[in-house]
């Protein structure tokens, strides 16, 4: 083959490259929204907790970032359980965008759950969690709920480990179209 063949080939390559690359641009986001403020808290053995009609207006109210080990409560842990719950509506106009939720920081052992339902596909790095919400989401009602159920090993309860908890910032990340 010569140069000349070895040029096109490569030429005809990096055209490819290019158009294949475009049809996978990340996803610009549209808005990046805090989600610290006004959550609840409840340490034990809650079996229903997940659920979106559950009843946790008894529950310690909070806001994030939030470790376990910062409250008094903890002293009376006997299942290495916390729940974090957190009430929130979508707004209209995000109806028809992809929406995220990104936990900065989160203790390894958890479990997600929105309006009843487990995600089970959620991105964790580095205690770092991202998942993607709309498949559970009531966007027509509005009320929705996101629960977090953590399970604390009896290593870090007897440790009191100040990274036991939801212990960064929350956001929700609201992207273009999730067509």
């Amino acid at each position: 083959m010569n140069n000349r063949n070895i040029a096109h080939i490569v030429f005809f390559l990096l055209i490819i490259g290019n158009i294949i690359g475009c049809k996978n641009k990340p996803e610009e986001t549209v808005q990046r929204q805090l989600f610290d403020l006004n959550w609840k808290v409840a340490y034990g053995d809650h079996i229903s907790a997940y659920a979106f009609d559950f009843n946790d207006h008894n529950w310690q109210n909070i806001d994030l970032p939030h470790t376990w080990s910062n409250d008094s409560e903890p002293t009376n842990l006997t299942s290495g359980t916390v729940w974090y719950r957190k009430h929130f509506e979508i707004p209209e106009h995000w109806i028809n965008k992809k929406i995220l939720i990104d936990f900065q920081g989160i203790s390894n052992n958890y479990e997600l759950f929105v309006n009843g339902t487990v995600i089970p596909d959620s991105y964790n790095e580095k205690n770092s969690v991202l998942a993607y919400l709309n498949p559970y989401l009531n966007q027509t009602t509005g009320k929705n709920v996101i629960v977090v159920r953590l399970t604390i090993p009896q290593n870090k309860k007897d440790s009191l480990d100040s990274k036991v908890g939801i212990y960064k910032n929350v956001w929700l990340v609201v992207k273009h179209d999730k067509n």
